[in-house]
């Protein structure tokens, strides 16, 4: 690792030239997954990529942080149904109701209801089916 990239006392891995920072949080160090402590309503975790939702306004948050450049991540879909996939900032609230998308500090798309969000909704893109890959770019 560089002198711009090392690991915290808490084990955390911080690189500044990339502007990433991924919590431990259960995961194996640097490895990038779900932050179980974000996750809310009924989601299970298949392996630390793989989830399903098993209730309607389920929510979780990855355990990376990113501030600066630019970055993705792709999700293969394998249900067409309602999701909203996107970006949302550590000061999101996942609660029933409210997920990304749904406030200030986030946004999402929804293929579904061909919709984009960001506390308002407005009209976008075109409908997803089983076996897209949607990637999210910030």
């Amino acid at each position: 690792m560089s002198t711009q990239s090392f690991l915290s006392n808490s084990g955390h891995l911080v690189d500044y030239r990339y502007g990433i920072h991924i919590n431990k949080d259960g995961c194996e160090s640097h490895v990038v997954g779900l932050e179980e402590l974000s996750i809310c309503g009924d989601i299970r975790i298949k392996h630390p990529l793989h989830v399903e939702s098993l209730a309607m306004f389920s929510s979780a948050r990855s355990n990376a942080c990113v501030w600066k450049g630019k970055w993705m991540y792709e999700v293969l879909l394998e249900t067409s149904g309602v999701q909203q996939l996107g970006w949302a900032t550590l000061s999101c609230p996942f609660t029933d109701h409210k997920g990304v998308g749904d406030v200030d500090d986030s946004y999402a798309f929804d293929g579904k209801r061909v919709r984009k969000w960001n506390k308002d909704v407005e009209p976008y893109g075109q409908p997803w089916v089983v076996g897209d890959v949607i990637g999210c770019l910030h």
